[in-house]
């Protein structure tokens, strides 16, 4: 019985897995397809950002180049998240101080726009 469940444990964290690394790649081929600085363009790197199988450099990279967009297009709902996804791979990489900063400025974005 014990081994059943041991079997099943492992193939149920191994599907979330793989389903994330296809998730990823997806948005990436995307990205690579999409260089227009827009909206669109801005989501696809919060959700990479967003996403737990990326690398937390990498994920503020993609947010830092979410926010970046949303500023100029002037588009605050993905300012917010770009935001909260920089402040959290900054958090998880040690720098408490700037992470938290962020994710405060992100929860005055989500309070104006009611997001």
């Amino acid at each position: 019985m014990k081994k059943i469940l041991l079997h099943l444990l492992l193939f149920a964290s191994i599907i979330p897995a793989s389903g994330q690394n296809i998730e990823t790649d997806e948005l990436q081929r995307i990205l690579a397809t999409h260089p227009q600085q827009d909206t669109f363009r801005a989501n696809r790197l919060n959700e990479l950002a967003a996403n737990t199988a990326i690398p937390y450099p990498e994920a503020e990279k993609f947010a830092a180049e979410a926010l970046s967009i949303s500023r100029k297009t002037g588009y605050v709902n993905g300012e917010g998240y770009a935001l909260a996804n920089m402040g959290m791979a900054i958090l998880n990489q040690g720098n408490t101080k700037q992470g938290f900063l962020l994710i405060g400025q992100a929860d005055s974005v989500a309070k104006k726009t009611s997001d």
